[in-house]
């Protein structure tokens, strides 16, 4: 028979919050050297490390499905800052070490929640409970091709094109870091949520699909340039609408 209420623990001896701790303290000191010019990185940065650390806190609680519920978005934002510090490797503003450091303790509180997360489902069998596995991101194929994309735009946004587009450019690799992102993010618990978050990274790969239009109209772009992007965010959408499909497939299963 399933218990009413879980038992409470002290949240202060949880290691995976003693972790996600560390990791925003480590996160902390690498917003206080970004440039200035980085400011949606470092916004995005410290929003979702500290949601690791809020959404664990919260999770420790009496009510089950609840406690599922706060893991699992844990577990998004800390997907998604595992994508935000890939973003920042790809543009050179971390070296390879710091980041390999920092992914190392992503996954380590990932693991974590969802060992925890596994043998709540197993004490409690009688409670239909979505399963807490989870891919590594860096592994994902849209995830993959979408940090290639930001470096792409990155690099080219490195080149002078007068303000205006210079502004246009900046855009564009804003919203190619918002498909890694929201992509990154889906790869948590709940389906619906999963949904919700690469419906997002196709709107955001329509962004710069526009933008790459009219850049390439007004020739800051050459044709083979144009070809390679928009051939890149094609695989995006295509990748993402894949597991869209997949992932109503899995509801329709279960219903």
């Amino acid at each position: 028979m399933t218990a009413k209420y879980l038992t409470l623990q002290n949240v202060e001896k949880l290691r995976a919050l003693q972790l996600s701790i560390e990791l925003l303290k480590e996160i902390g000191m690498i917003v206080e050297v970004l440039p200035f010019e980085e400011s949606q990185m470092k916004d995005q940065l410290q929003r979702s490390a500290t949601s690791i650390v809020q959404n664990i806190a919260k999770g420790e609680q009496l009510y089950l499905r609840q406690k599922f519920n706060l893991y699992s978005d844990a577990i998004g934002s800390a997907q998604e800052t595992k994508s935000w510090l890939m973003t920042c490797n790809g543009k050179g503003l971390i070296s390879e070490g710091e980041f390999l450091t920092l992914d190392s303790m992503i996954d380590s509180i990932i693991k974590m929640l969802n060992r925890i997360l596994e043998n709540l489902k197993i004490n409690n069998s009688s409670v239909s409970l979505p399963i807490p596995v989870v891919q590594n991101v860096r592994t994902l194929p849209c995830v993959q091709t979408a940090q290639r994309l930001v470096k792409e735009l990155y690099e080219l946004q490195c080149i002078s094109h007068g303000e205006w587009y210079s502004y246009i450019l900046k855009q564009m690799v804003t919203s190619a870091s918002n498909i890694a992102s929201h992509a990154s993010e889906s790869e948590q618990l709940y389906p619906k949520k999963k949904l919700a978050f690469l419906n997002l990274a196709i709107q955001e790969s329509n962004v710069v699909k526009a933008y790459l239009n009219l850049m390439m109209s007004k020739g800051i772009y050459d044709r083979e340039k144009y070809e390679e992007i928009k051939e890149m965010i094609e695989e995006i959408q295509y990748l993402l609408i894949q597991g869209m499909k997949q992932i109503d497939t899995e509801i329709k299963v279960l219903m």
